[in-house]
């Protein structure tokens, strides 16, 4: 849908934006991916808190968020979350689904 759509297009830039690196809300980004690195496996679950933090902050559009980290076969070091949530616009509670993956750069892609 197209609801689904713009939230998919702002969860792409919130998160690549990185926190601190906003001025007017320095809290708005999550950590950067590339410290996963220097503390897995520790690190995941600093990286779920960021993502979940701010997407319960910044994007009011969903309720009831859950973030996981998904192993991927084909690639021992991507770093793959899949973030499931529902449509808090929608009477009905609609559940949504987003992947998630960190390239090489260390941005972050998102598909539903």
């Amino acid at each position: 849908t197209a609801l689904s759509k713009s939230i998919m297009k702002t969860l792409q830039n919130m998160l690549n934006s990185r926190v601190g690196h906003a001025p007017a809300q320095m809290d708005y980004g999550i950590t950067e991916p590339s410290e996963v690195t220097h503390t897995y496996p520790n690190g995941i679950g600093d990286m779920q808190k960021s993502i979940r933090f701010c997407l319960e902050k910044y994007e009011p559009r969903l309720t009831s968020v859950n973030i996981m980290h998904v192993e991927s076969e084909d690639n021992d070091f991507a770093l793959r979350f899949q973030i499931t949530a529902q449509l808090a616009t929608s009477k009905d509670r609609i559940p949504v689904c987003f992947d998630t993956l960190v390239n090489a750069s260390g941005n972050i892609q998102v598909k539903s």
